[in-house]
C-alpha cells in the first residue's frame, strides 16, 4: 500500500491511479515550513493505519515557493531553503520512527514545476500568487535540488517526475496539469512507482551505500550546472547503481579523461569509474588525444587504461563487443558548439553496432534540452524510438535489443 501524506499534491495526479492500491491522506493547504516546525505534532503516523512494508510519500512545498518564500531576501533564499528541507527531512525521520518496529519505505515528492500565473485556463482563489513567474521558478528549482540532496542523504526516495512534467522554459506543462497549479495526469505519477518505489531497493545494497557516501558530496554544482533539476550526480549513481549491481566484472570505455581532482567542474567521471572497477574487477580504457592529460590520469587512477590519439580513430580499433558502458566525453562543448556535438556523434556512430545490448552509453555537458553534447545524439536515439534511461545534466541511454 501507499499512503500520501500532504496538501493538495498528495491528492492531485494520485486519485487518477486506479491499478496501484493508494490512501490518500489529504491534510488541507499545508506548508512544508509548519510539518518542519512542528514535525509529529503537525503529522502523527500513528493514527494512519500504515502497515509493515507499506510506502508513505510526503507531499509538500508547492505552497512554500508559491506564496510564502517571496517575502525572503534573494541573497539569503538559498540558505533558507536549505534550512527548511533540512528540518523537513528531520521531521520525516522523527514522524517515521514513532512507527516502529515496522518497516516503511519513505519517499518525499518533489514540488511540482511553477506555473506561468497568465498561462492558468483555471483561475482559482484558494491557490494566491505572490512573487514573479521567475522568482516562483526558481524557488521551486531550488528547493527540488536540495530535496534531491537532502532525501540521498538520508536514503529516502525522491519521486522526480519533473521531466516528464515541465516545457522547455521550465515550468508546468499544461498537458498534465489541472488548468491550474497541479499535476493531475497520473501516468508520470505511475512510471516512477513502476520503475522506482516498486523495485527501488539499491541502497539496501551496502556497496552501492558505500559509493553514495564516497561520492555524493563531490557532486554538488552550483545550481546554474544542472539541466532542469538533475545534475551530474543522479546521472553518475543511475550508472554506478546499474554497474555495481551486476555483480560481475564490468567493461568500461570512456572517451576524454580525468587529470585534475575538479570535482564541480570537469567532474572526475575517470576516478568515480576506476572506483567501481576497483569493487567489482573489470577493465577501463580511457581515450584521449592529449599524452599529458593522459600521464596525469594514470596517476590519479593506476587501473586505468589509458589509450592517447583521437577518439574515433582509437574506438574504430578497440572491441566493443563486451562493454558494459561507453562514456563519451572528450570534446568540451565550447563556441563553435556544432564541433562537440559532431564530435561525440561520431563517437558513437563507429562503435554503436559493435557494442552489445544492454550496454548504457552517456554524454556530459547537456546544458539544455537542445544545446549540448548530446544534441545530435538525441536526435539520432528519437529518430529510433530509444528513450534516455535518464536526462539530466549527464544524459544516458541503453541500447536495446535487436
Amino acid at each position: 500500500m501507499i499512503h500520501t501524506i500532504g496538501d493538495s499534491h498528495s491528492l492531485y495526479g494520485w486519485r487518477n491511479i486506479k491499478d496501484i492500491p493508494i490512501t490518500i491522506h489529504h491534510l488541507g493547504p499545508k506548508l512544508m515550513y509548519s510539518f518542519a516546525k512542528k514535525g509529529e505534532e503537525f503529522c502523527n503516523l500513528k493514527y494512519y493505519d500504515i502497515l509493515d512494508k507499506d510506502t508513505v510519500v510526503f507531499c509538500f512545498g508547492e505552497i512554500d515557493c508559491r506564496v510564502h518564500l517571496y517575502k525572503i531576501q534573494d541573497s539569503d533564499v538559498d540558505e533558507h531553503i536549505e534550512k527548511l528541507v533540512d528540518s523537513y527531512l528531520l521531521s520525516i525521520k522523527r514522524a517515521v520512527s514513532s512507527l516502529e518496529p515496522k518497516r516503511v519505505k519513505v519517499c518525499v515528492y518533489n514540488v511540482v514545476p511553477a506555473v506561468i500565473k497568465d498561462l492558468q485556463t483555471i483561475n482559482n482563489a484558494e491557490y494566491p500568487f505572490n512573487g514573479t513567474d521567475a522568482s516562483r521558478k526558481y524557488y521551486v528549482d531550488t528547493m527540488n535540488y536540495f530535496l534531491n540532496k537532502y532525501c540521498s542523504l538520508h536514503g529516502y526516495s525522491f519521486i522526480n517526475i519533473l521531466d516528464s512534467c515541465t516545457d522547455e522554459s521550465g515550468f508546468l506543462l499544461q498537458s498534465v496539469s489541472d488548468g491550474s497549479v497541479h499535476v493531475d495526469n497520473p501516468e508520470p505519477i505511475k512510471q516512477f512507482i513502476n520503475n522506482s518505489i516498486s523495485q527501488d531497493s539499491r541502497l539496501d545494497n551496502p556497496l552501492i551505500r558505500e559509493f553514495n557516501r564516497t561520492f555524493f558530496n563531490k557532486f554538488e554544482p552550483p545550481l546554474t550546472v544542472h539541466f532542469g533539476t538533475l545534475s551530474r550526480w543522479d546521472s553518475i549513481f543511475f550508472i554506478a547503481c546499474n554497474l555495481l549491481l551486476k555483480n560481475r566484472p564490468v567493461s568500461i570505455v570512456e572517451t576524454g579523461c580525468s587529470w585534475t581532482s575538479d570535482w564541480k567542474g570537469q567532474g572526475c567521471s575517470t576516478q568515480v569509474w576506476s572506483w567501481i572497477i576497483s569493487k567489482i574487477g573489470g577493465s577501463l580504457k580511457s581515450l584521449d588525444i592529449s599524452p599529458e592529460h593522459s600521464r596525469e590520469c594514470c596517476k590519479l587512477n593506476p587501473l586505468t587504461q589509458t589509450v592517447i590519439g583521437d577518439s574515433i580513430e582509437s574506438l574504430l580499433k578497440l572491441d566493443m563487443e563486451l562493454v558494459d558502458f561507453l562514456y563519451l566525453d572528450s570534446y568540451d562543448h565550447n563556441p563553435p558548439y556544432g564541433l562537440s556535438e559532431l564530435h561525440a556523434i561520431g563517437e558513437l556512430a563507429c562503435c554503436y553496432e559493435r557494442i552489445p545490448p544492454g550496454c548504457l552509453i552517456a554524454v556530459d555537458d547537456c546544458k539544455s534540452k537542445n544545446h549540448g553534447k548530446h544534441n545530435l545524439i538525441s536526435k539520432f536515439f528519437k529518430r529510433m524510438g530509444i528513450e534516455p534511461s535518464i536526462s539530466g545534466y549527464m544524459h544516458v541511454w541503453e541500447k536495446p535489443n535487436d
